[in-house]
C-alpha cells in the first residue's frame, strides 16, 4: 500500500533485462488490472534531462492519454514503472561529477514515489549506488518511500538448464561450463 523503489543491480549480461521482462509479464498477467510503463532506457537518449526522458516514455507508451493522467495513475499504483537500463543514462553523467548529475534523476524518480507508486529500476552496479550521497538520499526519503535492493549474482549453467539437458551435454563432452552469457 505504500510507494516502493525496487533497485535491481547486476553486472552486464547477468539477466537484468530478462528479469525486467519477467516482471513485466507478471504485472500484465496478474488479476489486478495494472498497466505498466516499461522502458528500455538505452533506446531513448535524445533528452539530456531525465525528467524529459521519462515524459517522452510516458507519451510514447500512452499516446492517447495526457501525461498528467498517466502520472496520476502511477501515483495510485495502477501504472507500475519498469525502467530497464538506468545505468545507460548514468554512464554519460559519470565523468567525474558523480552524484551531482545523478541527484536530479533520483529526485525525479522520488517525486513519483508517492501514495502507492511502484518503480523498478534495473542497473549495473555503479559507485553512485554504493556511495554515501546515495545512502543519504535514501535516508532523506525514508519516510516517503521504501527502497528494496536486489542484486543478481552471476548465473550458473545449472540455473539455466534442466538436469536432463545438462546430462545430455555432458554425455557428448560439450564444454558448456566454458561458455559465457
Amino acid at each position: 500500500e505504500k510507494p516502493i523503489l525496487f533497485l535491481i543491480e547486476a553486472a552486464a549480461a547477468f539477466g537484468k533485462t530478462c528479469t525486467a521482462y519477467e516482471l513485466l509479464n507478471e504485472i500484465v498477467s496478474g488479476d489486478d488490472n495494472k498497466i505498466p510503463l516499461f522502458s528500455e532506457l538505452h533506446r531513448n537518449r535524445q533528452a539530456k534531462i531525465f525528467r524529459y526522458v521519462l515524459l517522452d516514455e510516458i507519451d510514447r507508451s500512452f499516446p492517447s492519454l495526457s501525461s498528467s493522467l498517466v502520472n496520476s495513475e502511477i501515483l495510485k499504483g495502477n501504472v507500475p514503472v519498469v525502467l530497464d537500463g538506468f545505468d545507460e543514462l548514468l554512464r554519460t553523467n559519470e565523468d567525474g561529477d558523480g552524484f551531482e548529475n545523478t541527484e536530479p534523476m533520483l529526485e525525479t524518480i522520488g517525486s513519483l514515489l508517492k501514495n502507492k507508486a511502484k518503480i523498478i529500476l534495473t542497473t549495473r552496479r555503479t559507485a553512485i549506488f554504493d556511495g554515501d550521497e546515495f545512502h543519504d538520499w535514501i535516508e532523506s526519503h525514508a519516510t516517503d518511500f521504501s527502497v528494496i535492493r536486489i542484486r543478481l549474482l552471476e548465473p550458473t549453467v545449472n540455473q539455466w538448464l534442466k538436469d536432463d539437458r545438462l546430462r545430455t551435454l555432458n554425455e557428448i563432452d560439450f564444454p558448456i561450463e566454458r561458455l559465457s552469457s
